[in-house]
């Protein structure tokens, strides 16, 4: 099933109507979607699986425990050059573990930023120096430019700039924490 357009109020509405099983969001529909006034039968429907990109963890189980469904959030940049995948076993809020070439720089100086430190409830403590853009300094993937535009703000010294904040822990799983544009 697939609205024309977004409707925040009518998500649960459709589940119900469709009998989705699955939901693909992107960007904050979760957040959206959990603005709306809550009611106690919001986890009877047939959802079991929620799956996008850029929901924030406490987003995540909100909505999981909302609407009854797993929420698996995932990256992958658009362009194709930057994929991580979520891994069951690690860290519930990480978007997964950075793989060959992937590295999270400094966007002032280009060098490679620390691993996050986290206090002892799981806050992070030094996220001037740890938070970065995450970089594909191996290759660009398919992406050679937009349409008129050499993108020069992602097509840097041959490497691939998503422009995407993140961290990462000691055993290189990625943590977003927002948008170049954003900060």
């Amino acid at each position: 099933m697939l609205r024309e357009r977004f409707s925040a109020s009518g998500m649960l509405p459709d589940v119900r109507k469709y009998g989705c099983t699955y939901l693909h969001y992107v960007g904050k529909a979760l957040s959206y979607v959990l603005a709306t006034p809550s009611a106690p039968d919001d986890g009877e429907n047939p959802l079991t699986v929620a799956f996008g990109n850029e929901a924030a963890p406490a987003e995540q189980k909100a909505f999981g425990e909302r609407f009854g469904c797993m929420v698996i959030d995932g990256y992958g940049s658009t362009e194709t050059a930057i994929a991580l995948s979520p891994d069951p076993s690690g860290p519930s809020s990480a978007l997964g573990l950075m793989g060959e070439g992937i590295k999270i720089l400094n966007p002032a100086t280009g060098a490679e930023c620390p691993r996050a430190k986290f206090d002892p409830v799981g806050r992070l403590r030094n996220g001037d120096e740890a938070i970065g853009e995450l970089v594909n300094t191996k290759d660009m993937g398919l992406f050679d430019g937009y349409y008129k535009d050499d993108a020069p703000d992602r097509l840097r010294d041959g490497m691939y700039c998503s422009g995407d904040l993140v961290y990462a822990d000691g055993d290189g799983y990625a943590y977003f924490a927002g948008r170049s544009a954003d900060r």
